[in-house]
């Protein structure tokens, strides 16, 4: 595969193992290219983030392209914070679309000027490191508020639980939802594709679950289904979950 000049992706992140061997495939076929990823959405009309062959961090959405400057705020506040600090990713972008067509309440939540300039929410959770790299770390809508074995109320992060299940052998998709109890608290449950391994390290799963999730946020339920629900964009449907309920 020495003929291939670039492997980009988008639309939905992968797990850090499955990007390492996705990699390692590319490598064994002589590429000499690695897997890049990106961040765009159609209110920003392109790409406006993203990793380049020579320029490329494992884990990350990349760099902002020429003209393009982003920033993370609260999301609460709208207080813009430091580097390694997560909140909401923001840009600024010569392609913001100017406005949601006869719709302004929504265009007047999604864009904002500040000293002449444009910017405009993402609904996405994430943090910029020192060396300029962005990195995603959830939706703001997939927030939950929870209570904890101990009575506090903590903040229930779905994606974080799903990027522990995909770091676990014989799980080869993981998806969580969020649901009411019959206490009417927030608990997660989980969605896993297995293979056939799954069986030699079922056991080790719940291990790796306690020692890295609080307690408050290990599912409830794993149920394991036979292939994983998507949108016709390709990304996974959570509202079809509820029909794999055990």
């Amino acid at each position: 595969m020495r003929w291939l000049k670039t492997l980009a992706g988008g639309g939905g992140a992968i797990s850090d193992e499955e990007e390492k061997k996705l990699n390692e495939i590319l490598a064994k076929c002589h590429a000499t290219v690695e897997y890049t990823v990106g961040y765009g959405m159609t209110e920003l009309g392109a790409t406006v983030c993203t990793n380049m062959n020579r320029c490329n961090q494992s884990g990350s959405l990349g760099i902002p392209l020429p003209k393009v400057n982003v920033k993370i705020i609260n999301p609460e506040t709208e207080e813009e914070l430091g580097y390694g600090e997560k909140g909401e990713i923001c840009f600024s972008s010569p392609s913001i679309m100017q406005e949601y067509v006869k719709d302004i309440k929504e265009t007047e939540k999604a864009i904002w000027i500040k000293n002449g300039e444009k910017w405009i929410h993402t609904g996405d959770l994430g943090y910029v490191e020192k060396d300029g790299f962005l990195y995603f770390a959830g939706r703001i809508k997939r927030i939950y508020i929870t209570r904890g074995a101990d009575g506090i109320v903590y903040k229930l992060f779905p994606d974080r639980i799903e990027n522990v299940l995909k770091k676990c052998k014989g799980i080869n998709q993981a998806a969580v939802n969020v649901v009411e109890d019959e206490k009417r608290v927030h608990v997660a449950r989980a969605y896993i594709v297995v293979d056939d391994s799954y069986e030699c390290y079922s056991d080790q799963i719940e291990k790796v679950l306690q020692e890295e999730l609080p307690e408050y946020a290990v599912p409830e339920r794993i149920n394991i289904i036979k292939n994983m629900p998507v949108t016709e964009g390709g990304k996974i449907d959570y509202r079809k979950l509820k029909n794999y309920e055990k």
